[in-house]
């Protein structure tokens, strides 16, 4: 565990949580997990860790907080605050947290249309110039609806400290499937898929084929 001094009232009442943020530090940005929050302070954690003493940005839909990391621990590190926040209003649900997606603009579910065989496309190659992002669309409202459930369900007294290790599988589809929405959507899915956040996926996708 690394950490550095801080002026934080370590009596001070937190909640604990499990809300998704969108992180940026030195420029990169990345999704992550609120564990714990106060008016000064946070639990975090994210696939990616920042080094101690880094600045942060945190945003979660239109809201927006800067902090330094105080200190770090496995998958997850503190924050403190360079300003109080309003806590409660980080527990509101937002539609999506990940302002820096394409897909973030969506509605939490797909427009439905009545089905009509006669109106679906036949041809292959007109399917094919379509197929790739609309996957992509389900991709991304199928991790809406995830991350929606975990939210709601995070809220609900007891869950958390029974269901954590569920929460956080719920927490780790969204990802997966959001990063796989943003590699099909892409105009340069490789260079996409080597710049996927996530290690445990980048390195499924991208490893060697097996020796027929």
């Amino acid at each position: 565990m690394k950490r550095v001094g801080s002026n934080v009232e370590t009596r001070e009442v937190r909640t604990t949580v499990f809300v998704g943020v969108l992180l940026t530090v030195e420029g990169k940005c990345f999704e992550g997990r609120l564990r714990n929050v106060s008016s000064r302070g946070a639990l975090m954690e994210a696939p990616t860790i920042p080094e101690v003493g880094s600045h942060l940005t945190m945003t979660r839909g239109p809201l927006t907080a800067h902090g330094k990391v105080i200190r770090t621990e496995g998958n997850r590190f503190a924050v403190l605050f360079n300003e109080n926040i309003q806590s409660d209003e980080w527990l509101k649900p937002v539609l999506s947290a990940v302002k820096s997606s394409p897909f973030a603009s969506l509605p939490l579910k797909p427009k439905t249309h009545p089905i009509n065989a006669n109106k679906c496309m036949t041809n292959p190659d007109s399917i094919e110039k379509v197929l790739n992002p609309r996957i992509a669309e389900e991709l991304a409202f199928v991790a809406r609806m995830l991350r929606n459930t975990s939210e709601v369900l995070s809220k609900e007294p007891g869950m958390l400290s029974r269901y954590s290790k569920e929460l956080q599988s719920f927490d780790l589809c969204d990802q997966i499937l959001m990063q796989l929405a943003d590699i099909l959507k892409s105009d340069q899915p490789s260079a996409a898929a080597l710049e996927t956040s996530l290690t445990s996926l980048r390195l499924r996708l991208l490893r060697r084929p097996s020796a027929l």
